[in-house]
């Protein structure tokens, strides 16, 4: 289990999904990106926590920008990511959530709250932003 967390975020995320995510209208035909953060600082032990939370496997790889990092799932269709929040130059990638050292980033699903309620059950993980496009 991840350590920490911000404000409840895991309370907040299960009462947003009781509620029925309604922040989501109409999520039959739209697809969405979430972010979320830990300030848990080993990502490996983040991405775990995470692919257990959503019964998916994660790959390590490397990139010259963000270091090590993990990702399940192809671009195109949903896919997470599991990376530090500084890149291989010491620079924040999300420099207005600095607080948080791991980031987890949800791409192109089309199952947001379900997505939100297997993440809420992730202890230190904070949702910090969501996107839908049509």
């Amino acid at each position: 289990m991840l350590s920490g967390g911000h404000g409840g975020g895991g309370r907040e995320l299960m009462r947003l999904a009781a509620l029925g995510g309604s922040e989501y209208p109409g999520t039959e035909m739209t697809t969405h990106f979430e972010l979320y953060g830990s300030r848990d600082t080993n990502p490996a032990g983040v991405q775990e926590s995470v692919a257990r939370a959503m019964g998916i496997a994660f790959e390590a790889r490397e990139s010259t920008f963000w270091g090590e990092y993990f990702s399940s799932g192809l671009p195109g269709a949903e896919h997470f990511e599991v990376r530090p929040n500084r890149d291989v130059d010491e620079e924040y990638v999300e420099p207005e959530f600095a607080e948080f050292s791991t980031l987890v980033y949800v791409n192109e699903t089309s199952r947001p709250k379900e997505v939100m309620l297997a993440l809420s059950r992730v202890d230190g993980l904070t949702k910090l932003r969501e996107e839908s496009i049509e």
